[in-house]
């Protein structure tokens, strides 16, 4: 039998479950020592108030895990968007929290332990992780499940399209939160000319390749990151499938 040139190694034990988080994100540092994870007691139900997560390290050499902060905010699918901050990717993470009434974001040096509060919580990071884009998750609690945050409520409920909610972005060094990039009903706008542009392309496609041939388009569109909303109408009518669009239309850069 081949020898699997990629064999699979537990890198943590215990009875606790252990989990990185999201895709497209390096949990390493950039030395390579240590992989970043989050320690729960359960992984079969969604997180309710109150349910806290280990933010930690294991030592990869001798698969030690040390917690070095808890979190409330988090998720299953997400966890509580760990990352390796660029600038410093050997030694500074940042994770998000919760603040009193509000979700927020840490920066922690796992050395010294020195911590630095952003007045937001991170989705997502330029690449040199200056500027960090930023979401609403009590909202995204509200429509979405199981990438929202439990445990505060959405300031907008009952609010279709809010003008002052969308997505932001925020200085990662200063602390620095900027005014809505776009907001939901910016998204709004974005969607239907997503969807306006499937409805004329699609049905040309599946002509072209002799699917359906003369037959209207009856499915609603397929987009990448819009299929999962237009199926759910509650969710549309509710407005949070724009939160989505709004990362398609807007390029998170460094100046």
């Amino acid at each position: 039998m081949r020898a699997n040139p990629f064999p699979t190694v537990a890198i943590t034990q215990g009875s606790r479950h252990h989990f990185f988080g999201y895709y497209e994100i390096c949990p390493w540092n950039a030395t390579d020592e240590f992989h970043l994870c989050l320690e729960v007691d359960f992984h079969d139900r969604p997180p309710v108030r109150g349910d806290k997560a280990g933010v930690g390290i294991v030592e990869m050499a001798t698969g030690r895990f040390e917690r070095l902060a808890e979190t409330e905010a988090w998720n299953l699918q997400q966890g509580a968007m760990l990352h390796w901050l660029p600038s410093a990717a050997d030694r500074v993470i940042a994770y998000n929290a919760r603040q009193g009434d509000r979700f927020v974001a840490v920066k922690q040096d796992i050395h010294s332990g020195r911590k630095q509060i952003l007045p937001r919580p991170i989705s997502g990071l330029s690449h040199s992780g200056r500027y960090a884009a930023s979401l609403n998750y009590a909202r995204l609690k509200a429509m979405r499940l199981v990438v929202g945050y439990a445990g505060l409520p959405d300031p907008f409920r009952g609010v279709r399209h809010p003008e002052d909610d969308g997505l932001f972005v925020m200085d990662t060094a200063s602390g620095t939160r900027g005014a809505v990039q776009a907001s939901i009903r910016a998204g709004i706008g974005y969607c239907r000319g997503t969807r306006s542009h499937a409805q004329r392309t699609v049905p040309a496609r599946r002509e072209e390749r002799g699917i359906g041939r003369g037959q209207p388009l009856r499915r609603r569109p397929t987009d990448l990151c819009l299929c999962r909303f237009w199926r759910r109408r509650q969710a549309h009518r509710k407005g949070l499938f724009p939160y989505i669009a709004l990362a398609r239309g807007i390029e998170l850069s460094d100046p």
